[in-house]
């Protein structure tokens, strides 16, 4: 290898650059340049560090100025933005007590680009702001959100507490229970509302708060509760006014409720109509109507009327099959025997209103009564009713579908007087009803629109009058039985002949006809041993004379009438004609004897079970007394009892 010479010249292959004066000054210019080269190079990349970008954020979407809300209610509140050079975004909510975003505190846990306004702000105003921020950025603060928390108007209709609530009126915070389909009219949907509330009990709230409002349930609403099947019980807090159309209908398991000790003044039509299985419910004082709430409660065994009521629809306890009332003292209604009347002045029973369905037999109505209500006796069992010359008016369907009616008395001799409603009998066979009605009135009774004979009664009985003739201490009548009930028309008349122990009459002449008709001979003997009084054809007053009350006849002075063909008994002026009109054949019920024998029925039975004891006279006036056999149809003459 060459090496430098002396005086610093390089040999032929590395020459010396001009103005190095040796290798020594050469490598101290070049450590020089190099050093300077890695300064620049530092400085250079230095420079371009500082040079590079600052992330730049922008809010591109902010907060709704200002959100109003209800109390209670809550809305959510969100800023967008963005930031430059790949920064990730973070997020700070503020709360501030003035529209300002400088300051304010911070939110715990609001860090996202949403924010839920709390739900349980107070009435009043709040303002909130979010702060954006990332690495390397300058954070950005959002417009200011003024939230306004106020009391929302009231709501007209809604759910809670898993009750459904409709305002009373429009803006109102007075609310009903309601129904599942907030609807009073079930016309064309009977079953909408149905189940809306499954039970088995239900206790109803006197307030609900509903969205920061208070409410106060005044009234249970028509069909809130129509058809529950499951409901069982049912208690209503004081504060209930009403309990409206069909409120509980057809609840056929509620056993049980519970009706506020005040406050309440009606119940409506129908309420708890078919509640069957409901055994009993106090009404508070202070109720004042009741509609035809409690319709076909057939379990329903007691109700008492509290003295402020001052109506009860006419069909309020339509087939309450168990039910028997009763009423305070000194109110618009009073009871007696479980009936219903209306009270009227000094007058208690001015309006016989409900007559109990579970009674049966016969009843009289008070003397008081002047009006007998619309269907006041609708459904009774009854089968003898008794009315008094104090009523003045009937109404509609009064007595209707009263299947066990047999028996009607009727106190005036003109009808006329009485004003009747329509329907009185509807649905109530009356072909299996007598009327019974006053002496002498007959005539006033035939055509009659309502109580004549052409409205199919099965008969219509007028006790004559008849002063009878005593002789030998018996009161004797002057005419013969007629039609059950009736003499005949004149002493000559045969009346109707009438077998043992039977209130069916035979007709006198032929053809053979029975009274009430449609009855058919019966050969077989009653082998009763006394004559029943129910089967007694005589007038009322009157009865069947006995053996020794026909003997005591035989014994008086006595004459055959030839042209008459009878005999008169007595002395005058105390006589009586007794006409020879044969009798019936057992077997056939055939017409016999007439004009020859006179056979007259006493009501003494023979020696046997088949014998009764006869009066009997025939041509000349030869008069015996004997027996006969049951079967025989003979005709009667009446004693005064």
């Amino acid at each position: 290898m060459d090496k430098e010479g002396e005086n610093g010249t390089l040999n032929k292959n590395h020459n010396r650059p001009e103005g190095y004066k040796n290798k020594k000054e050469m490598n101290k210019k070049a450590f020089f340049l190099i050093t300077t080269a890695i300064f620049i190079s530092m400085a250079t990349l230095v420079s371009c560090k500082k040079d590079k970008p600052t992330p730049v954020i922008s809010i591109t979407s902010q907060p709704q100025a200002t959100i109003t809300i209800p109390l209670g209610g809550t809305e959510h509140l969100s800023v967008v933005a963005s930031v430059t050079e790949g920064a990730k975004l973070t997020y700070q909510w503020y709360f501030n007590t003035s529209a300002s975003n400088t300051n304010g505190t911070k939110i715990s846990g609001a860090t996202t680009a949403n924010y839920d306004i709390p739900t349980n702000l107070s009435v009043g105003t709040y303002y909130y702001f979010c702060e954006v921020g990332a690495t390397g950025a300058e954070s950005k603060r959002s417009n200011v959100a003024t939230v306004v928390v106020e009391v929302p108007p009231p709501a007209n209709q809604f759910e809670a507490g898993g009750f459904y609530f409709k305002a009373i009126s429009e803006g109102s915070t007075d609310v009903k229970v309601t129904n599942k389909s907030y609807s009073d009219d079930f016309s064309t949907n009977p079953t909408s509302a149905s189940n809306s509330y499954p039970g088995p009990a239900v206790t109803v709230p006197a307030t609900v708060n509903y969205q920061g409002v208070t409410y106060t349930v005044k009234r249970i609403g028509a069909g809130a509760f129509h058809y529950c099947a499951s409901l069982t019980s049912v208690t209503l807090p004081v504060g209930i006014e009403q309990i409206e159309w069909q409120a509980f209908y057809g609840c056929s398991s509620l056993e049980t409720v519970v009706l506020p000790a005040s406050g309440l003044t009606a119940i409506g039509s129908s309420a708890f109509s078919f509640c069957t299985v409901l055994p009993s419910l106090t009404l508070p004082e202070g109720l004042r109507t009741i509609g035809g709430a409690f319709q076909y409660c057939t379990t329903l065994a007691s109700l008492h009327i509290p003295s402020t009521v001052i109506s009860i629809d006419t069909y309020a306890f339509l087939n309450c099959s168990n039910l028997l009332l009763t009423a305070a003292a000194d109110g618009a209604y009073s009871a007696t025997g479980g009936a219903l009347y209306r009270v009227n002045g000094n007058n208690p029973q001015h309006t016989l209103e409900w007559f109990p369905i579970k009674l049966t037999g016969e009843f009289t109505i008070p003397a008081e009564v002047v009006s007998i209500g619309t269907g006041a006796m609708q459904g009774s069992n009854l089968t003898k009713i008794i009315i008094p010359a104090s009523v003045a008016s009937i109404g509609d369907y009064s007595f209707a579908y009263c299947p066990s009616l047999t028996d009607i008395t009727l106190p005036w001799a003109d009808p006329a007087v009485c004003t009747i409603g329509d329907g009185c009998f509807y649905e109530t066979p009356k072909v299996n009803i007598t009327l019974h009605i006053p002496a002498g009135s007959i005539a006033a009774y035939t055509g009659h629109s309502l109580w004549g004979a052409a409205n199919g009664w099965k008969a219509i009985i007028a006790p004559d009058v008849d002063a009878g003739v005593t002789i030998n201490g018996v009161i004797w009548a002057t005419r013969n039985v007629g039609e059950p009930g009736k003499f005949a028309n004149k002493p000559e008349d045969a009346g109707m002949f009438y077998q043992w122990n039977r209130i069916t009459g035979w007709s006198g002449t032929d053809p053979l006809t029975s009274s009430p008709a449609g009855f058919i001979w019966d050969p077989i003997p009653d082998l009763s041993a006394i004559w029943e009084a129910t089967n007694d054809p005589c007038p009322a007053g009157w009865q069947v004379p006995t053996k020794a009350q026909s003997t005591a006849l035989y014994a008086a002075p006595n004459v055959w009438d030839d042209a008459k063909k009878g005999q008169t008994y007595g002395t005058a002026p105390n006589t009586i004609f007794l006409p020879a009109v044969g009798n019936r054949n057992q077997d056939d019920g055939s017409l016999q004897e007439v004009g020859m024998f006179g056979t007259y029925l006493t009501s003494s039975q023979g020696s046997s079970s088949n014998s009764v004891y006869q009066f009997h006279f025939s041509v000349g006036g030869s008069d015996s007394e004997g027996v006969t056999t049951k079967s025989f149809a003979l005709p009667i003459r009446c004693v005064k009892k």
